[in-house]
């Protein structure tokens, strides 16, 4: 199954073509969905993701860092590996700057303890891992 924007629209994975990079799914609901919504993958994990760092990640600590801010937010935090990532990335700007973890899927529910060990705050995204996991385990 995979869920757009917070699950207001849920496709049903039909069919997947692993060469082609393809699949095709089927709409389980009908509505009109605007442009750069969130796309959830619940259950899935990206063991073969060697970083969740993106280019883009760079140009904003570049940013923060050059603006003396106090705090740089990670999101998709998998665990205490991709805080260590930033922390990294952050010591060759030569900033100390505190790292603040978005927890917002399973995957970062079940290493919750590492990442807390690893990083300078936490922020949970309720609604991220509502659509995730049962709302009634998010607590």
């Amino acid at each position: 199954e995979i869920l757009l924007e917070y699950g207001v629209v849920s496709l049903l994975v039909t069919s997947v073509d692993a060469k082609a990079h393809e699949l095709s799914c089927t709409a389980q609901n009908s509505e009109v969905l605007g442009t750069n919504k969130k796309v959830h993958l619940p259950g899935v994990v990206f063991a073969d993701l060697k970083s969740i760092v993106t280019e883009h990640d760079v140009r904003d600590v570049e940013f923060v860092v050059k603006n003396n801010m106090d705090f740089v937010a990670l999101t998709y935090v998998r665990n205490a590996g991709d805080v260590k990532e930033m922390r990294d990335l952050l010591a060759k700007e030569e900033s100390g700057m505190k790292i603040v973890a978005k927890i917002e899927n399973r995957e970062s529910m079940e290493k919750f303890d590492e990442i807390l060990v690893a990083t300078d705050g936490i922020l949970i995204s309720r609604g991220d891992l509502g659509v995730e996991i049962p709302i009634e385990q998010v607590s």
